[in-house]
């Protein structure tokens, strides 16, 4: 492989890496936002729970309000359901892009490491190079007499 095509995967592993970056940033924010709601329906059921209990326990909750309070149960229930889903396959996401992103950042290394051994070896033909010249200079000039 010659260093110009591994400066170009070079690049392009580089380019991916920084959108598997930016891409687990972006995931990582929605699930962080996903469980704020979470955490906020959840204290909104315990919260209209505690008050129902109240009005059942005071009993003045007429059957009106029994009723909306469990359809609001019902409602409230399917949504906190619905945020745990959503939590646990974002959760499976951030998952799978912090693999890519290792796989990313190995691929990278490999590659600089390729390329250093590219650099190595040019610098050890070209170093090989040198040393004939000279020493084919030195002996024409000295080694001739």
């Amino acid at each position: 492989m010659t260093k110009k095509t591994v400066d170009k995967l070079l690049e392009l592993k580089k380019i991916r890496k920084e959108e598997l970056e930016v891409r687990l940033k972006e995931v990582y924010d929605l699930l962080e936002s996903d469980k704020e709601y979470l955490k906020t329906l959840e204290e909104l059921f315990k919260e209209h729970k505690k008050r129902y209990e109240d009005g059942i326990r005071k009993n003045i909750l007429n059957i009106g309000e029994i009723d909306l309070y469990n359809k609001y149960f019902s409602h409230i229930s399917k949504s906190i359901k619905e945020q745990k889903k959503v939590i646990s396959e974002r959760t499976k996401e951030v998952k799978i892009i912090r693999e890519n992103l290792v796989e990313a950042y190995k691929d990278e290394k490999v590659l600089e490491k390729l390329l250093d051994k590219i650099i190595e070896e040019k610098k050890k033909i070209e170093n090989h190079r040198e040393q004939k010249e000279i020493d084919f200079l030195f002996l024409s000039r000295f080694g001739g007499k």
